[in-house]
């Protein structure tokens, strides 16, 4: 975007830009809403600006009398009247900047997809519910009812419907069914090693007192972690204090075998059926929050962001446009997931969520994961 000096300069304001002498103040929620709707609905790419406090004669000349950041210091917030009352919501932010000795205010619109946007509600006499006003040059009109259905019909021509846009796991074919393997999670290095160590904290326990603890403790040791691991005595608090590190000391090795060892990838396939490229795609894939279920994280660069809620694993990743014509992959990086020996004859329903800034409603579904032993899962 250009510097403020530079759009100050430019000329006379042009259908983006909106040069404003005097602040709105506390009586100016009208005139706002109005010229916010009209910036909107504006047949412009990219974003859109109100800069306030600065002017321009007829003959294009500028002049800057700037305002008191101070103006719009008030509640709710202009942003916040907005949100209240034109529907759909406008992305718009405000800000005061520094320009010479005074300051310039500048109401930033983002780039407005969905238009027409119009008054959700009543203001007042003059903006009632439904209203809708737009910005043509230096100037701005009301919008009747043909110009509201030519903004609509045009959006949905645009538009791709859910039903054109076919989801599911990675294959020859999109499946909405696959099996994967368990294994058994009594083998993590943190599980062996805690085994270990309450077996050696059982036996000091049980033979205090009868005259053989060390004795005991040796030949169990020697059982547990092999002659060639020198014996050590070690009191029943240290044991106890040990066992509460475990997991913390073996959390590398335990995630090696969860997926490096024992690990699977799920990847989805989306396929956009339509002659539209779908722009803007994210996708979320919802998991069951299992006891004996772990996705990976931070896997390598490009990896889905994971998010673990109470009753969810939720993998989210963006897409960016999806092109016609031709099944691609919905993760950069697919998922790393690994199952317990609990979860084996058991099927879970995964739910997917596609958004895109031109689908008519985002794209939601679910997909079946079996969880098979590991010869079962290799035949299915």
């Amino acid at each position: 975007m250009s510097t403020l000096e530079e759009l100050i300069q430019s000329g006379s304001p042009a259908t983006p830009i909106q040069f404003r002498a005097k602040a709105y103040g506390l009586e100016g929620e009208r005139e706002f809403l109005r010229d916010l709707m009209a910036m909107a609905n504006a047949n412009v790419k990219g974003p859109r600006l109100i800069l306030i406090g600065v002017d321009a004669d007829s003959q294009g000349a500028q002049r800057v009398p700037g305002i008191d950041p101070a103006d719009f210091q008030r509640q709710p917030s202009y942003v916040e009247v907005a949100r209240q009352h034109i529907e759909p919501p406008i992305p718009v932010s405000y800000r005061s900047v520094a320009h010479g000795e005074t300051h310039v205010g500048i109401f930033q619109i983002g780039d407005c997809q969905d238009r027409p946007y119009m008054m959700r509600r009543d203001h007042s006499a003059g903006l009632r519910r439904g209203d809708a006003w737009v910005r043509v040059n230096n100037e701005v009109f009301r919008l009747g009812r043909s110009q509201l259905q030519a903004l609509f019909q045009s959006n949905f021509k645009e538009s791709i419907g859910p039903e054109r846009v076919e989801i599911g796991f990675a294959g020859e074919m999109s499946q909405q069914r696959i099996t994967l393997p368990v294994c058994d999670l009594d083998q993590l290095p943190s599980v062996v090693a805690a085994s270990k160590v309450r077996e050696v904290l059982a036996v000091k326990e049980n033979s205090t007192g009868s005259g053989n603890t060390s004795m005991m403790e040796r030949l169990t040791h020697a059982r547990v972690y092999g002659s060639n691991d020198p014996y050590q005595e070690h009191s029943t608090q240290t044991l106890t204090g040990e066992l509460d590190e475990i997991t913390r000391r073996h959390r590398v090795d335990d995630q090696n075998f969860l997926f490096q060892v024992n690990g699977c990838q799920l990847q989805l396939r989306v396929f956009n059926q339509s002659d539209i490229t779908i722009e803007d795609a994210s996708i979320t894939l919802k998991l069951p929050n299992l006891e004996e279920l772990y996705v990976a994280r931070n896997v390598a660069e490009g990896y889905p962001a994971v998010d673990t809620k109470d009753d969810a694993i939720l993998v989210t990743d963006y897409l960016g446009e999806i092109p016609p014509g031709a099944p691609m992959s919905a993760f950069k990086v697919p998922i790393t997931l690994c199952a317990g020996r609990s979860l084996e004859g058991q099927r879970f329903n995964v739910g997917y969520t596609l958004f895109a800034r031109n689908l008519r409603s985002p794209v939601t579904g679910h997909l079946a994961i079996d969880f098979r032993d590991q010869l079962e899962a290799l035949m299915a």
